[in-house]
């Protein structure tokens, strides 16, 4: 959800381009992943850096904390995976999680 929300606010303002937030999946290499993209404001490289540090916002006060995407950094890696983030000023943001496929219903791995 943390995704979905950012990726939300990073349309805010943005004129001249569609609009676009999607969210896609799929299963690989033993791994299923979770793609969210949107055509939002993007990142600076140093804002990518940051963008897991705690408190770490570029939000206006009251909108955010700072802790939604290292909250969900660690539940991930905590269950096996990984989050990535690939952005670009001005042009939008994907990030992606890949989590270890679980075998059967009782969640072997």
């Amino acid at each position: 959800m943390n995704l979905l929300i950012n990726a939300a606010d990073a349309l805010e303002g943005m004129t001249g381009r569609a609009q676009r937030v999607s969210v896609t999946t799929g299963v690989a290499s033993g791994a299923v992943w979770l793609r969210v993209a949107d055509s939002g404001c993007g990142m600076t490289d140093e804002i990518k850096r940051r963008a897991f540090d705690s408190y770490f916002t570029t939000k206006p006060a009251g909108r955010g904390t700072g802790l939604g995407l290292p909250l969900c950094r660690s539940l991930i890696e905590a269950m096996g995976g990984t989050v990535d983030i690939e952005s670009d000023a001005d042009t939008g943001t994907t990030v992606e999680i890949q989590l270890p496929r679980c075998d059967g219903a009782e969640g072997r791995r």
